[in-house]
């Protein structure tokens, strides 16, 4: 199945006959005939009814003009947007990271992105999530990969999820718990947590304090650290447990720690991109097209 193929269907669909729409899209009948049938083999459908005198759309082909209308429509914005990216001459985009979960395609994806000839200069920069909050308050950054946590407060902002990771509780691989592979939240209850400096204001800790709360008690947090790898460093010198998502610590690589599932439906963590709803920046719908090939 090609563009070309679709295009005749709709013109077929819409004249509901072969010798009109030929003349349409400038092909022979017999020529027009032959491609919607192989568009038929193809799909192992019938489009259309045919009898002597007339066509018409199958219950099937109506659906499918549905469908081919939207995926031309589709076709013609990528075009769009593609040729209005490359008629600048040098742009800028400017993208936000949270978190440490983006590692896991955010080069690949950059790669790809440089490969596809825009005259584009990107501009990364890393905060964490208090700081992304104070910055999505005043500023309007073209891209933002973070947790979906919170950005419901910031209506300029519309986002999908690129996949969904779980909060897990972290030890050393020599203490007590790390026999288990999961734990319930009430059992959370007396160990000694370690956290980020400002996790107070974090996804992660709002989350988790959020569903220790629901279970009748507070985290029992007994040091803070500067930042996430020097709170990595004090959980593998075995100085306490932490809460984070999985995917921090697979893409931090310690090889000393142990994650363990917390028996929650509540744990979950939408790891997303957001961008803005009225962006007028010709790389936003660029970038995000890349993005789609890179992450599914």
């Amino acid at each position: 199945m090609n563009i070309r193929q679709l295009q005749y269907f709709i013109a077929v669909a819409d004249a509901l006959s072969f010798s009109q729409a030929a003349k349409q899209v400038y092909v022979t009948p017999p020529a027009l005939s032959q491609q919607i049938a192989a568009l038929e083999k193809q799909l192992e459908v019938s489009l259309f009814i045919r009898s002597k005198h007339s066509i018409k759309l199958t219950v099937i082909g109506a659906v499918m003009l549905k469908e081919a209308r939207a995926i031309i429509a589709r076709v013609e914005e990528a075009r769009q947007v593609v040729k209005q990216a490359t008629a600048y001459n040098g742009g800028n985009l400017n993208i936000v990271v949270s978190g440490t979960f983006y590692t896991k395609f955010l080069p690949e994806m950059l790669r790809h992105f440089s490969s596809t000839g825009a005259n584009i200069n990107i501009d990364i920069s890393k905060l964490d999530w208090t700081g992304l909050i104070r910055l999505l308050e005043h500023e309007k950054p073209d891209i933002v990969f973070t947790l979906a946590y919170g950005l419901q407060n910031f209506p300029s902002l519309t986002y999908k999820t690129l996949y969904t990771d779980k909060l897990v509780l972290v030890v050393h691989c020599d203490h007590p718990l790390a026999k288990q592979s999961s734990i319930s939240v009430s059992n959370l209850s007396s160990l000694p947590l370690l956290a980020t400096k400002f996790s107070k204001h974090s996804e992660d800790f709002c989350l988790t304090s959020n569903l220790c709360r629901k279970h009748g008690h507070i985290p029992n947090l007994i040091g803070y650290y500067p930042n996430f790898d020097s709170l990595l460093f004090a959980v593998e010198s075995n100085k306490g447990v932490t809460i984070c998502g999985r995917s921090g610590i697979e893409a931090a690589a310690y090889k000393n720690l142990h994650c363990i599932d917390i028996e929650s439906p509540e744990t979950n963590l939408d790891l997303v991109v957001a961008w803005q709803k009225d962006t007028s920046n010709p790389f936003v719908p660029l970038f995000l097209g890349q993005l789609d090939i890179v992450v599914h």
